[in-house]
């Protein structure tokens, strides 16, 4: 069966120009009064709980070893879960 259909009208685009000028415009002005922030002086004991395994297990490591390296007063504490409780205690 064969149902013909009216053509759709076109809808107005201007509502959603303008809503898309809108958000880019309050974007704009919030990155425009907002001033960036790094961290400074990171330092403490970052606990890492993991349920990752083998080269996933290798390749954290390597961030964490890639972190400390850039933050000398952080250090990491692995928690390598083999199971679905929690180890902290």
């Amino acid at each position: 069966m064969i149902i013909e259909s009216e053509a759709m009208p076109a809808r107005a685009t201007l509502p959603l120009a303008r809503r898309a000028l809108l958000v880019g415009a309050s974007i704009v002005a919030v990155l425009a009064f907002s001033r960036p922030t790094f961290a400074a002086g990171v330092s403490g004991d970052l606990v890492s709980l993991s349920w990752l395994p083998g080269n996933d297990g290798e390749m954290v490591k390597a961030l964490e070893d890639a972190f400390m390296k850039a933050n000398p007063g952080v250090h990491f504490k692995d928690i390598n879960l083999t199971s679905q409780s929690d180890a902290r205690g």
